[in-house]
């Protein structure tokens, strides 16, 4: 296994020695390739962001501020009440 292993090994360096020129357009290539797959995915997740950031978070229903009781509504619901505690 390990012949094996220093075979592919020693046919690999030996093309990437012979073949500078056609190694480095293929690494400069490869490495192109991953910029612009972290340029787009970075941009992808900013718009992303952004469309939560202003659609979903600025129109988010806001609570309305408690308004103060009415006082006949005070008055039947306290009747309610100790009517219901008279009946126990």
């Amino acid at each position: 296994m390990l012949a094996r292993f220093s075979l592919l090994v020693h046919i690999a360096s030996r093309h990437l020695i012979v073949r500078r020129r056609q190694t480095l357009v293929a690494t400069s290539g490869v490495a192109v390739g991953v910029g612009f797959f972290l340029a787009v995915s970075a941009l992808m997740v900013g718009s992303q962001n952004d469309f939560v950031r202003q659609l979903i978070d600025v129109a988010a229903p806001r609570p309305s501020p408690a308004l103060p009781p009415i006082p006949a509504a005070r008055s039947s619901f306290t009747a309610i009440a100790s009517a219901m505690r008279c009946a126990d």
